[in-house]
């Protein structure tokens, strides 16, 4: 009996043991699956943040090779502009100093025919005075027509595709000059100066081409709109804010906010 007892000691024994050393091996290998899984999970987290800071540069660097283009295009641009500008300025010159040496010319020949005796001094001296108001006119003696401002004026009332082709500031001065008097018998004041505008005029037309369409009356009040400087008797910013529409309207106010 004492034998039977003890046999069956022992197989409890071994049996608890074994109990504990299966439960010992479960805690084991979920430890090791728990640590594989967080490492997995660092593997992940760390191959996604390097995935997202390769992209963050890539981004990056396309924007600055925009932004690099972008600046490059405006240099070119305003390289094209001021190459146009000087081009301009020389045809100018040219021109006036193809006039002023008609004008010479004209003197010479008049001397001639003076010294020639083929006219008398009085119908000589008719002929230069003639050719000069020929000249301040816009009208070639020989019958070709020049560009004259009363044509120009005329032109604007249609479109402003003409503006671009007056070089000089001094006519573009008096034609805004000009508006400004026509909006003033309108009931409508505007302060600043002729060359404001004749600067910002010619900035928002090399910006937007289509203004050329318009009457140059329009694209002036545009300006003095958008400049605040439109005084028909409203409220300035619920005209600007009316007239250009509310995303414009909030873009142009910045620059009064933060000059």
């Amino acid at each position: 009996m004492s034998k039977r007892l003890g046999c069956l000691l022992a197989v409890l024994i071994l049996a608890v043991f074994g109990i504990l050393c299966a439960r010992e091996t479960a805690w084991a290998s979920a430890v090791v699956q728990k640590q594989k899984a967080l490492q997995l999970q660092q593997k992940q987290a760390y191959e996604q943040a390097l995935r997202q800071k390769t992209l963050a540069k890539q981004q990056a660097y396309q924007q600055a090779a925009q932004q690099q283009s972008a600046i490059q295009q405006k240099q070119q641009a305003y390289q094209q502009a001021v190459e146009l500008r000087k081009s301009q300025q020389a045809a100018y010159q040219e021109a006036l100093k193809n006039k002023a040496l008609e004008e010479v010319a004209a003197k010479q020949e008049a001397a001639k025919k003076l010294m020639a005796g083929a006219v008398t001094e009085g119908q000589v001296m008719q002929e230069v005075v003639d050719y000069a108001s020929d000249i301040q006119k816009g009208t070639d003696p020989q019958g070709k027509d020049m560009v004259d401002i009363d044509q120009v004026w005329k032109e604007l009332e249609i479109s402003s595709e003409i503006w671009p082709l007056i070089i000089d500031l001094t006519p573009k001065e008096i034609t805004v000059s000009r508006y400004i008097d026509y909006y003033e018998t309108q009931g409508v004041i505007i302060r600043k100066t002729p060359l404001h505008y004749v600067r910002m005029i010619d900035a928002m037309l090399d910006q937007n081409k289509s203004l050329l369409k318009i009457p140059f009356k329009y694209i002036l009040r545009t300006a003095a709109i958008i400049e605040y400087d439109f005084d028909n008797g409203e409220d300035k910013d619920l005209l600007a804010r009316k007239f250009l529409g509310e995303k414009v309207y909030q873009e142009n106010k910045k620059r009064f906010e933060h000059p």
